[in-house]
């Protein structure tokens, strides 16, 4: 993809928007039950290590709405916010695991990380791995690693 200022988050985001309107992750026990938190590979994707990496954030975010949160965005090259509605991962592994090209290294995509309020951090109830993002734009996300190009 050709680097960009000039994108919106219309047209790299795709038709699965994630559910915003699911508990933050600070209080999942509301949708799962107790035990997210405290056997949280059981809701992951079987990955060790993204779900360890997952399992670490909901630990940090537990019952606490303002805990910071990190999250992680692979995006466009020339994309350098993560907005609200956006989706969004606990995992760093897991963010670069989307940013990969099939067959291209060149074209692997950034990814961005950005500290956020567990509040804004919110899930329809599929894993511990997918989230949306229901803060302020996070304008200038740094940077977690390039991606090819």
């Amino acid at each position: 993809m050709v680097a960009s200022d000039h994108l919106s988050p219309d047209q790299y985001r795709g038709i699965h928007q994630p559910d915003l309107e699911g508990p933050g992750i600070h209080n999942l026990d509301e949708l799962f039950g107790p035990d997210v938190y405290k056997s949280p590979h059981f809701y992951g994707h079987g990955d060790k290590t993204n779900d360890r990496e997952a399992a670490r954030a909901l630990t940090r975010a537990q019952g606490n709405p303002e805990a910071t949160v990190d999250i992680y965005r692979a995006v466009p090259h020339g994309v350098t916010s993560i907005n609200s509605g956006d989706w969004v991962t606990t995992s760093p592994s897991y963010a670069r695991g989307h940013a990969l090209h099939a067959d291209d290294p060149s074209q692997d995509m950034p990814v961005l990380h950005a500290q956020v309020q567990a509040a804004h951090v919110r899930t329809g109830g599929n894993d511990i791995l997918e989230w949306g993002y229901t803060g302020p734009p996070v304008e200038n996300a740094r940077v977690h690693h390039p991606g090819g190009k």
